[in-house]
């Protein structure tokens, strides 16, 4: 089934195919990738510019992350002996100074001819047909947490990209046992279905639609909530908040606080 990957920038740049998604040899048993995450280290052996972060995210049949610039969202499946077959994966569409410009070009052009992977202690190596490395990331801790706790809770936010947005009385997120989620910020609602496996937070679809038409939000603030919502990965629950982060250098998109009924 193909599903929506929902970020804030929705330009695609092209769709970069390393293999067919067919599962006629795919190895049996637990997929070892399933549940990580990732940060890039090095590209064919070369370290990276300074503040240059990328990430890789493995969820079930599916991998996305952060190229330094843009984010990519695909599909993936493991074969024997050690191949990773990539497939329709879609880059966003931003750009940045040249020197960045040129590092996501690196990297792009590794990541279409990876071919195999490897796992190294706290390393996972992608290799290309040659067998040489050409992508090492360096394995992020995973935060514990219960899945079932998001369930039929209702959350408002404190903090949208690090500034306070507490004038925004209006906004919302509310997590429905049925898999839906729906986030209002007074003037624009979206629904959202998504999935929840351990710290792993993702929408697999999404649509909007406005709430009302005389209810215009003078905050300029408003309209960063849902923004920042599309941009999220993961969750942690601390000291009663709920955190999201996002995949863009694993910094914390929205903090929020449970609403009392």
């Amino acid at each position: 089934m193909k599903r929506l990957f929902c970020f804030l920038s929705v330009v695609l740049l092209g769709v970069i195919v390393t293999g067919s998604c067919s599962c006629q040899h795919k190895i049996s048993g637990i997929d070892e990738l399933d549940g990580t995450h990732w940060k890039l280290q090095t590209i064919n052996g070369s370290n990276l510019i300074e503040n240059y972060y990328a990430s890789m995210y493995f969820r079930p049949e599916q991998i996305m992350g952060d190229d330094g610039i843009n984010t990519y969202a695909g599909y993936y499946i493991l074969e024997a002996p050690n191949n990773l077959v990539i497939s329709n994966c879609a880059f966003t569409l931003m750009g940045s100074t040249a020197e960045r410009n040129e590092q996501e070009q690196r990297f792009t052009k590794a990541f279409g001819n990876v071919l195999n992977y490897h796992l190294e202690g706290n390393k996972l190596i992608l290799s290309d047909v040659s067998g040489q490395p050409s992508l090492v990331f360096l394995k992020l801790p995973k935060s514990t947490e219960n899945a079932t706790q998001l369930i039929n809770t209702k959350w408002r936010p404190v903090t949208v990209r690090g500034e306070p947005c507490n004038q925004i009385s209006n906004a919302i997120l509310i997590f429905h046992s049925d898999g839906i989620a729906i986030a209002t910020d007074g003037l624009y609602t979206s629904e959202y279905t998504y999935q929840v496996i351990g710290d792993d937070l993702w929408w697999e679809g999404e649509m909007g639609w406005r709430t009302t038409l005389d209810n215009v939000p003078t905050n300029p603030d408003a309209g960063k909530f849902l923004a920042s919502l599309n941009e999220v990965s993961n969750y942690r629950l601390v000291n009663g908040q709920l955190e999201l982060y996002t995949m863009w250098q694993e910094q914390v998109a929205v903090i929020l606080v449970p609403v009392d009924e």
